[in-house]
């Protein structure tokens, strides 16, 4: 039976069933724990299904870590809670957390009947049935077999199929069900669709518009003003000119050309979003004005919940560079601007909270051990599989992608952008190593590591027996995209390294974690040997290491002082019994 989510049209066969669904015990639930009182009072439910399901809710509070009483009965507000919780991260099986899932859906479509069902068992109608034999055994049958039960449910004909009913189904699965990636699965289920009526003649011939569900921040250059474009580019230039133009400061690297630009324009895209026409936008210097900047960089903080960030303080950072070095507004308004990145700059020292609880995760000797073992396991498992293919290719390229962090701790735009013969070098005598110039580099310190025996040897079975599965083998790239020529894309190759960790050990990792983790070792060894951090991490000065691993340089030298009181007492204790 297909798995889906559908719209129920409540019937009196529903109220008769479930008489409390429509009763005043049910009237709008607030929380999950009010969901549970009333689902262990609803005598119309059998024992073992009323025990089953506030069971599941138990496993969500876990899961969750916050109380029944402050999980809200609303799935457009669970579902992002949800999907960042994979089983291993409640030791469970895959199909003990899907159980829980589905009774956490029923829950909620007890109180709420127009909650779409995790599973249907009404069959599709005649006219649905005939067109789904035409894509039986394709990889479209699973979208558009959902669609149809749904659409037979809401006495939906193939014929009666437009934009409109596809919009209303996708607006239901993203406020009506605990389905993950929901506009995802309506954006999917129009591709197949539309796919369906190019491959069977028989299939209605309507076309459905595919929508682009891609959340811009920015616009595309093209769209405002060609004066707005040209001096936006001299900008650049200006910025990274040579040695001997009129400025304060040396021109920057490439890279940091490339960050100015991609923050002014999420800067310019604010002012968009906010009412400001882009046809007006014909030069910067009105556009960096303190009352603008205002309107801009507010629109972020209240994004970001009313809380400062580095991304906003570096927004706000290139608007005052452009407003003092390049539109040289006046000095009143220059210092309005000074003072208001300085109030948008975070007050932190050190690593974030949210990194310091997932670093403190991987001080477990046990969890250490995992890790560093990750990309053993995986690759072991690749091997068991079989004759490669695609999909164990793609759990080859995460052990080493692992190992590369593990071994060397890059940044991932680095990672992602290892070129064959240029930054991964092939040595005569068999070793690999990494170059990286310093242009390619954030903080313009070149970086140079060689790759230990293990992670070589991974590599090498990599490149010889899987990459070719995964994109251009004639390419130069370690972790080729999916069109030919081109990287895979640092998001992607995020994703997957942190989908992996997460699914086997339930951790909650991104590759940037990875260098943290180095610098925590390390000083948990020798508490004082930071200036082994700031080398190994490419730091250009020794205090950058420190702000950021102040708070395990200090946990790690008092564990270090609290051994040698210690030791001083059982030698005390040992005196004093002497004598």
């Amino acid at each position: 039976m297909l798995r889906s989510h559908i719209f129920h049209v409540t019937t009196n066969t529903d109220q008769q069933r479930h008489p409390m669904a429509t009763s005043d015990n049910y009237s709008d639930p607030q929380t999950l724990a009010q969901l549970r009182q009333q689902i262990l009072a609803d005598a119309t439910l059998p024992e073992a299904r009323r025990k089953a399901m506030a069971s599941a809710l138990n496993t969500v509070e876990r899961a969750l870590g916050q109380p029944l009483e402050s999980l809200p009965a609303d799935p457009t507000q669970l579902r992002p809670m949800l999907e960042r919780v994979t089983p291993a991260m409640v030791r469970l099986s895959t199909g003990s957390w899907k159980n829980v899932r589905s009774l956490l859906g029923a829950v909620l479509r007890h109180a709420n009947r127009n909650m779409l069902p995790q599973r249907f068992d009404i069959a599709p109608s005649p006219a649905w049935g005939e067109l789904l034999g035409l894509v039986r055994g394709t990889r479209h049958l699973f979208h558009l077999g959902r669609f149809a039960r749904y659409a037979t449910q809401a006495d939906i004909e193939p014929d009666e199929v437009n934009d409109a009913v596809l919009a209303r189904y996708t607006q239901l699965l993203v406020t009506q069900s605990l389905g993950s990636a929901p506009l995802r699965c309506g954006r999917d289920t129009i591709l197949s669709w539309n796919a369906a009526r190019e491959r069977f003649p028989q299939w209605p011939q309507q076309t459905l518009t595919v929508p682009d569900n891609r959340i811009r921040r920015s616009l595309d250059w093209g769209k405002y003003p060609a004066t707005l474009q040209a001096e936006v580019e001299g900008w650049i230039a200006w910025l990274g000119g040579d040695l001997f133009l009129d400025r304060d400061f040396r021109p920057l690297k490439p890279l940091s050309l490339q960050s100015r630009k991609r923050y002014l324009s999420l800067y310019l895209g604010e002012l968009v979003a906010d009412g400001v026409n882009p046809a007006t936008m014909t030069e910067l210097a009105p556009l960096v004005a303190p009352a603008m900047a205002k309107r801009a960089l507010s629109r972020v903080h209240r994004r970001q919940g009313d809380r400062t960030s580095l991304h906003l303080s570096a927004m706000a950072g290139v608007v005052l560079m452009i407003a003092r070095h390049w539109a040289k507004l006046p000095a009143d308004e220059i210092e309005k601007l000074r003072r208001l990145s300085k109030t948008l700059r975070p007050e932190t020292q050190g690593l974030t909270p949210r990194n310091e609880r997932r670093l403190a995760l991987l001080m477990d000797p046990r969890q250490q051990e995992l890790l560093i073992n990750l990309p053993a396991r995986l690759a072991e498992r690749v091997r068991k599989g079989g004759r490669p293919t695609q999909h164990l290719a793609r759990i080859m390229q995460t052990a080493v992608a692992v190992d590369v962090l593990l071994s060397a701790a890059l940044r991932i735009s680095n990672l992602a952008g290892l070129s064959i013969g240029k930054t991964l070098l092939v040595h005569h005598d068999g070793r690999m190593s990494i170059a990286i110039p310093a242009d390619q580099v954030k903080n313009s310190v070149p970086l140079t590591a060689d790759l230990p025996p293990t992670a070589t040897a991974l590599v090498r079975e990599y490149i010889r027996l899987y990459r070719p599965l995964l994109g251009d083998a004639s390419g130069p790239w370690l972790f080729p995209g999916a069109k030919p020529g081109t990287q895979k894309t640092t998001g992607a190759l995020r994703d997957q390294i942190s989908g992996a960790i997460a699914r086997e050990y339930g951790l909650e990792m991104h590759p940037h974690l990875f260098r943290h983790f180095l610098a925590a070792m390390v000083l948990a060894a020798n508490p004082g040997n930071d200036g082994l951090v700031t080398r190994a991490l490419g730091h250009k000065r020794q205090d950058t290491t420190r702000s950021h691993y102040v708070g395990f340089q200090t946990q790690h030298a008092l564990k270090h002082y609290d051994a040698l009181i210690e030791r001083r007492r059982t030698q005390s204790i040992i005196s004093a019994g002497g004598r």
